[in-house]
């Protein structure tokens, strides 16, 4: 086109005429709307969108092209087998597999669907408690695992049929249905809780189904939902939507309401159809969906009403309460109404519940059949029960608890039959409350996110100072105070326990001495564990322990460190890594500036739980894949 334009222009200037200088005209145009193509067609190439319309900086484009080329370019990568690869052809088909394998379910299929081996089935057997109530065949637990070397065979047989795609005999997925009453006083049938009391036998196969079905189970269903999968704790939603209320009705804050969704009877009425379509969207294979659903529509039931069985009848719906399988089951139904509600966050209409920077978005929070909504509003809100704790935004009022206190005093009345004296009674619940998961420093869940960043912000929680908030956040500074003499002593609650048996063995009751040495050893090897996580090899014995402690040296300094610039035309990268508990969860971070201290990339991420050697060694190399994949040389790497 350049040559047509020169051509036009030499006969215009041959020729100077009114009709050679239309044709020039037309020419220049022409030219310049290819150049206006070219353009367009760089400027997407490259996603440069801040250019002024009507510049012609074709050349930019082609050399913003070409760095970005180069960026992406990936010259060698570290295979799946941890070896690092440079063949091209090798990196591609080393691609092929990682993404398949990442968006695909193959692997996980696999494993549900193949046939489990004898071990497999024994691991079931052994898994299940020996001492829960029979089924209809009135054969315990406690039976097949006495009688494992006579019975196993035919157990394992048994199991593998159903795997190899046969039907169950009714039989075996007979069941008696239990009637426990909710209430005090039972005036309706919808006053007793149905629980199923199946046959051993069909247990081991939905308990041989549950130990592979719960490996993938975290990853499929939502943060908020806590309940029945492995690694996450109730106690954590509890916690949670206790901060998120606290600030409710504060001046100053945005208007936010709290609802509380409860499902009648959800167990019983979940549709077969529904949870198997579910599971068929989530990617699960043909032959594992026939397995569920063999398991699902072949239960026939019996009532034990009054001592005496009742009926046989064949179910259209539900799920069997006590069955190993049905909890996994359920929160998957529940998983379709949990990513619904999340998936009102793409909506740029939807005001959600507002909550500190940098939280997770949450609105909802999920315990099995138990939904705390989250929404914003110009509504009240009162105290409500979440799981059987109460959930409220002002002062504590023993009112709150009555429900709670009233349920706790029923099962200490129901100890009484099995001839708890009093203090069985105290060591039984001290035993039990403090076995609450505290997580906050270890883990990063929705709740240990949310404290952080509403208390902690950039500081460590043994740096922050109370300055209101939760009485949750208050006891855990509490809790996070050093040691005194006076709290070890006297006023803790180990010292009371020791003070109190101090006063039976005063008062004529027998004690052994060297149970209460071995007490207060134990206690005080845990406190050191606790407070000087990285010493090993702590003695048991309270004078060796002494000793111990005597010869700890502190190993830390303090040394005051300068930036200072790399030479001209060299770059400078920073390098750090972070563990905490070490081992714990770790993060790191590196970042590269010029000779002039300007900041040319940084990146950071976080690692899973390792130490801090590894994490520092992780951030190395990520620092030196980055810097020579982009040609940033010659570099200087700094690293503490």
């Amino acid at each position: 086109m350049e040559e047509i334009v020169k051509i036009k222009e030499e006969l215009f200037e041959e020729v100077p005429i009114a009709t050679n200088r239309y044709v020039l005209q037309c020419a220049h145009a022409e030219y310049k709307r290819y150049l206006h193509f070219e353009e367009e067609y760089w400027r997407q190439k490259e996603g440069v969108d801040w250019f002024v319309e009507g510049d012609i900086n074709t050349r930019l484009f082609h050399n913003l092209m070409r760095g970005r080329r180069r960026k992406l370019t990936v010259r060698w990568i570290q295979g799946l087998d941890g070896s690092w690869i440079e063949d091209e052809a090798q990196m591609a088909s080393q691609a092929v597999q990682f993404y398949q394998a990442e968006f695909s379910h193959e692997e996980a299929n696999v494993a549900l669907c193949c046939i489990p081996s004898c071990e497999e089935v024994k691991q079931a057997i052994f898994n299940l408690s020996r001492t829960s109530a029979s089924g209809p065949d009135g054969f315990p637990g406690k039976f097949y695992q006495s009688c494992w070397d006579v019975v196993g065979r035919d157990i394992f047989r048994l199991v593998e049929a159903f795997f190899n795609c046969h039907s169950l005999l009714k039989s075996i997925t007979h069941t008696n249905l239990v009637l426990l009453p909710k209430k005090d006083t039972v005036q309706a049938f919808s006053n007793l809780r149905p629980i199923s009391l199946s046959n051993f036998v069909d247990k081991v196969i939905s308990r041989a189904v549950h130990d592979r079905f719960e490996k993938v189970l975290p990853s499929l269903i939502s943060r908020n939902q806590t309940g029945f999968a492995k690694g996450m704790s109730i106690i954590e939603n509890v916690l949670l939507a206790q901060e998120i209320v606290t600030d409710i009705r504060k001046s100053g804050k945005p208007a936010n309401v709290v609802i509380k969704l409860g499902m009648a009877k959800a167990y019983d009425r979940v549709c077969w159809s529904f949870l198997v379509k579910v599971l068929e969207r989530l990617g699960f294979a043909s032959q594992f969906l026939d397995q569920i659903w063999r398991l699902l529509a072949n239960h026939w039931y019996s009532v034990l009403f009054n001592g005496q069985s009742t009926g046989f009848f064949h179910s259209t719906r539900g799920v069997k309460q006590g069955d190993p399988l049905s909890p996994a089951l359920f929160i998957l139904s529940i998983e379709v109404l949990s990513r619904s509600l999340n998936a009102l966050f793409d909506d740029s209409c939807y005001m959600g519940y507002r909550l500190p920077k940098w939280s997770f978005n949450i609105n909802h929070l999920s315990y099995a059949n138990d939904t705390i909504y989250l929404h914003f509003s110009r509504e009240d809100f009162s105290s409500e029960n979440h799981e059987g704790c109460p959930i409220f935004h002002s002062r504590r009022k023993k009112v709150f608890y009555n429900d709670h206190i009233k349920k706790e005093k029923n099962k200490l009345q129901n100890w009484k039959g099995k001839l708890l004296s009093h203090g069985g009674k105290s060591v039984l619940i001290s035993n039990v409350l403090p076995s609450i998961p505290w997580k906050f420093r270890t883990e990063n869940t929705m709740w240990t996110t949310f404290m952080w960043n509403k208390y902690c912000k950039k500081f460590r929680p043994t740096e922050v100072q109370w300055r209101g908030g939760s009485q949750e956040w208050k006891k855990m500074l509490d809790a996070s105070q050093e040691e005194t003499v006076q709290h070890l002593f006297l006023t803790g609650d180990f010292a009371k326990s020791l003070w109190r048996k101090r006063n039976d063995i005063m008062h004529g009751k027998s004690m052994s001495t060297d149970k209460v040495l071995y007490r207060i050893n134990y206690n005080l090897h845990n406190l050191v564990r606790d407070v000087y996580p990285w010493l090993k090899e702590v003695p048991h014995d309270w004078p060796q322990l002494i000793k111990f402690l005597e010869g700890v040296r502190s190993t830390s300094s303090i040394r005051l460190v300068h930036w200072n610039y790399p030479r001209v035309g060299w770059f400078k990268c920073n390098t750090d890594g972070a563990s905490r508990g070490n081992p714990g969860l770790s993060s790191v971070a590196f970042c590269i500036r010029d000779d002039r201290g300007d900041l040319v990339y940084a990146s950071a991420r976080q690692l899973q739980v390792t130490t801090n050697i590894v994490a520092e060694a992780t951030v190395m190399r990520d620092a030196v894949i980055y810097y020579i994949s982009h040609q940033l040389f010659p570099v200087i790497i700094e690293s503490d």
